[in-house]
């Protein structure tokens, strides 16, 4: 039976560029964040004869302080002549812009994992197959509102992590007394922005 528990703080320094659309110049701003961490995870291990199984069940939680920041925006100038389309200079005179204010943020993401791990003791051979159902509560992403409204609402929506499944197996192996390696795949399904199948594998040589 195992219990691991861990906790932690941290600060960051964020840098942000985008691009203006409306001149193709580079808008760039920077702020800092405060992170508070913690995890829990609870594991047990049954053996039967060549069986180990590993069922667990983990939990995390992060939060970030984002402080509030200035988006810097250069001014505008009469050497952008425009393609008609997405902009236009009407003279040559430098035109001010106002910087973007972005207001203070605190975000929070908590996860919960419950897994399994079976394997078989084969000798030189050790498969084992692994899964687990993940479930994350997180905050979603803010965005302004459209400048000129079209009716889609769902450009200013974020993607909302929710639950997911991960499901695979691997193979480790020992090539006599100094050969040890391993191969695993397998695929994480059910989220709603993203889905994916990894392969990895090892090769360790000691002398």
């Amino acid at each position: 039976f195992q219990i691991d528990l861990g906790t932690g703080t941290g600060d960051s320094d964020i840098t942000t560029t985008r691009r203006d659309l409306g001149n193709d110049s580079v808008i760039s701003g920077k702020t800092t964040a405060d992170i508070e961490y913690s995890h829990a995870r609870v594991a047990a291990t049954f053996n039967r004869g060549r069986f180990t199984l590993v069922p667990s069940a983990s939990y995390r939680t992060m939060d970030v302080d984002i402080a509030a920041f200035t988006d810097d925006r250069l001014n505008e100038t009469g050497t952008i002549t425009g393609d008609g389309f997405l902009f236009t200079a009407a003279d040559a005179s430098a035109t001010g812009v106002t910087d973007d204010t972005v207001a203070a943020r605190s975000v929070t993401s908590e996860a919960i994992s419950l897994g399994m791990v079976l394997s078989a003791n084969l000798g030189k051979l050790v498969p084992y197959i692994d899964f687990s159902y993940d479930s994350e509560d997180t905050s979603k992403a803010a965005y302004k509102v459209e400048v000129g409204a079209d009716g889609n609402g769902n450009e200013t929506k974020a993607t909302d992590y929710g639950n997911s499944m991960r499901i695979g197996g691997g193979l480790n192996f020992m090539l006599g007394s100094h050969i040890t390696g391993g191969v695993r795949a397998g695929q994480v399904t059910g989220r709603d922005d993203w889905e994916e199948n990894y392969m990895a594998g090892s090769l360790s040589i000691g002398f």
